[in-house]
């Protein structure tokens, strides 16, 4: 069953506004238990064929395996792959709050990689099975001795506070332009309520959530593909508690272009 953002009684006179931004999306959750290279997971041994090059900055060194996503093993969303693998790599030192945001120009692929396999087989004898030795694997914020299976849950969810178009969308005019236009209350009220569907920030889809302010300007389309927050419990942390946000044009979300997906992260 699919779990919906119920709008809470300090919020009623916001009700239409707020249900009007209300999105499908995959809230995430992560154990720790063996998978196969073509699961969802974070860490462990990506899907890989034997042709393919592990992903590496301009300098030669192996970029981290971050999570893939198969779609075929998640709830369908609107507009997204019902299969395919799509794969996250990023950079040692992360890069200086992910890549180059620009809505011209191809990503430039120095700190991280994407990569979407549109028709993965479940052949082991076909896959690669070893993973490039990383530098400081002790201190690498991706390193892990246990792989985390990844499942996801559909849910409903309004619009993040942390999201560029929140004031316009609930018709805010409070003149502060901060994460905090509700009120400090009312801003604690709906965080409360979105947190009862969605209790974490792992998702696909949605609205992103952001530890300083959202990157995007007002002539960037871009729609949050993927967002991984930090987890001290799992034992990854991007920098001071950050979370990992990948963008994606709606356009090329549509046709199923991969090749443009921009990657952002930050931190307290």
């Amino acid at each position: 069953m699919t779990s919906r953002f119920e709008v809470p009684d300090a919020l009623q006179d916001r009700r239409a506004a707020i249900e009007s931004t209300i999105r499908p999306v995959i809230a995430l959750a992560f154990y720790e238990e063996a998978t196969a290279p073509w699961d969802s997971k974070v860490g462990g041994v990506p899907y890989r064929p034997l042709d393919m090059e592990w992903p590496a900055d301009p300098a030669g060194r192996p970029l981290h395996f971050l999570a893939q996503i198969n779609f075929a093993q998640l709830p369908h969303l609107p507009r997204f792959p019902d299969a395919g693998i799509i794969q996250f790599f990023v950079g040692e030192d992360l890069g200086w709050l992910g890549c180059h945001f620009s809505v011209e120009d191809a990503p430039v692929y120095d700190t991280y990689r994407v990569v979407f396999h549109e028709r993965p087989y479940e052949d082991p004898a076909l896959l690669r099975a070893d993973v490039p030795p990383y530098e400081n694997p002790e201190d690498g914020p991706f390193i892990r001795p246990v792989e985390l299976r990844m499942t996801g849950t559909q849910v409903e969810l309004p619009i993040s506070p942390d999201d560029r178009n929140f004031r316009e969308a609930l018709n805010w005019t409070a003149p502060t332009p901060d994460r905090y236009v509700l009120g400090e209350r009312l801003h604690g009220v709906y965080q409360e309520a979105c947190a009862a569907v969605h209790p974490t920030l792992d998702q696909i889809g949605g609205y992103p959530a952001f530890r300083q302010s959202d990157p995007r300007n007002a002539g960037q389309a871009h729609q949050l593909l993927f967002q991984l927050a930090s987890n001290e419990d799992l034992g990854f942390v991007f920098g001071d508690v950050g979370i990992m946000n990948f963008f994606i044009q709606p356009d090329d979300l549509r046709k199923g272009d991969f090749t443009r997906v921009v990657y952002y992260w930050d931190c307290y």
